[in-house]
C-alpha cells in the first residue's frame, strides 16, 4: 500500500485554504477534492514534509498518513495565495497572473481522493 503525508492544522482541517476547499481529515474517512482543482495536496515522504515545514510554517501542524486513491499528479504551478477567492481565480484563469503562481514544494503530489489512515 502506498502511503502519502498530509499536513493539516491541529484541528485536522486543511492547512492553507478556506471553504469550499477546506476539509476535516477524520481517521477512516475518504476525502475527495473539488472537481475543478488539482486534487488533495500530499507529500511523497516525511523528508519532503520536514523540508517544507522547516521554512514555510509558523503554526502548529499535524502530519497525517493517508492512502492515495487514483493516479497522482504533480502540478507544474500552484496558487501562491491561500484564500478561497484567489484559489478559485487561479483555477478559472487560463493565464494566471505571475504574482499568483509558484512552483509546488518538493515532493508534492495531488490525488483526487485520499483515505485518512491516522
Amino acid at each position: 500500500m502506498i502511503i502519502r503525508y498530509k499536513i493539516v492544522c491541529k484541528d485536522r482541517t486543511s492547512l492553507f485554504t478556506d471553504p469550499p476547499y477546506k476539509f476535516k481529515y477524520i481517521k477512516g474517512k475518504i476525502i475527495t477534492a473539488k472537481d475543478e482543482t488539482f486534487g488533495i495536496f500530499t507529500f511523497k515522504t516525511l523528508i519532503d514534509v520536514e523540508k517544507f515545514s522547516s521554512f514555510s510554517l509558523k503554526t502548529n501542524i499535524s502530519v497525517l498518513k493517508v492512502r492515495p486513491i487514483g493516479r497522482g499528479k504533480v502540478p507544474k504551478l500552484i496558487s501562491r495565495y491561500i484564500t478561497s477567492r484567489k484559489i478559485s481565480n487561479f483555477y478559472k484563469d487560463s493565464y494566471p497572473s505571475l504574482f499568483n503562481i509558484m512552483s509546488p514544494p518538493q515532493g508534492t503530489i495531488c490525488y483526487k481522493s485520499v483515505e485518512v489512515l491516522e
